[in-house]
């Protein structure tokens, strides 16, 4: 299941804790809370045979984010009809060259009160990341996994331009992998990233566009890059709408013809 959680961060911009794969959009100014409300509901109706989607009801998911001064990420909660389904808590530590992030799921403490994973992320002199590292803990049987590693990242001008991801088998093997490259537009910032399984190099490419004030305005995945024999590509687009700090309030999926509010935001700032 993470493995398969994992793979999501490329699909919607959120928060990421492999530090090589960037942070889109990256939160702006001194937030202190976010609440994010997840839009489009299925309702049961006895008179037909399959649900019916209402894009414009509150789906009943809600999703709480909590950061210190430094705007980093210390809580993630994750409810649905007010009931909590993950409390995730983040502690950070520096040891010799690595910058080690713990995430605790505080939700599932009672069924497995020792269980957390890290994310090791190597630095060079200049504080950049060379590498990462995703571990789990069983507490039960004191064992360490990695499950997922991020290296082979290059550099321009300090400018993260590659890296390579690897999943990680139970023997400890290499099971899969795929190479990302990124580029920047005029301003500095990240307007593509592309994604290329290496064995099959089957490409996936993400673009994003900002606007005047720099704030990310659109972005759009191409999930059918290389597939010819479809005549067409399977894009999504979504765009967003920024409050003052540049930080997304709105986000809309356009989904063929239509475009439907797939989620809101309350920022609070110290």
């Amino acid at each position: 299941m993470r493995k398969f959680l994992t793979s999501l961060f490329f699909i919607l911009p959120c928060f990421v804790f492999g530090q090589l794969f960037p942070e889109l959009p990256k939160v702006q100014g001194k937030v202190a809370r976010i609440t994010e409300y997840q839009m489009g509901k299925e309702i049961r109706n006895h008179r037909f045979p399959e649900s019916i989607f209402k894009p414009k009801i509150n789906s009943g998911w809600k999703y709480t984010y909590i950061f210190d001064k430094n705007a980093n990420l210390v809580k993630k909660i994750s409810s649905s009809l007010n009931k909590i389904e993950t409390n995730y808590s983040y502690t950070r530590k520096t040891v010799d060259d690595r910058l080690i992030v713990r995430e605790t799921n505080t939700a599932t403490q009672k069924e497995h009160p020792d269980d957390y994973v890290e994310y090791e992320n190597f630095l060079n002199k200049e504080k950049l990341v060379l590498k990462v590292n995703f571990w789990d803990f069983n507490g039960t049987n004191k064992k360490w996994g990695i499950y997922q590693v991020e290296q082979n990242a290059e550099y321009e001008k300090g400018r993260l331009m590659a890296f390579t991801r690897y999943q990680v088998d139970d023997s400890g093997n290499f099971s899969s992998g795929e190479r990302f490259n990124l580029r920047y537009n005029a301003l500095g910032k990240i307007d593509q990233i592309e994604r290329i399984n290496l064995a099959s190099g089957f490409r996936t490419v993400m673009n994003y566009s900002y606007n005047n004030h720099g704030w990310i305005e659109k972005s759009t995945i191409d999930l059918l890059t290389d597939v010819q024999e479809y005549k067409k590509t399977q894009l999504q687009e979504i765009t967003y709408k920024c409050d003052r700090e540049g930080n997304w309030i709105k986000r809309y999926m356009k989904t063929g013809t239509k475009t439907n509010l797939e989620a809101t935001r309350k920022i609070s700032y110290r």
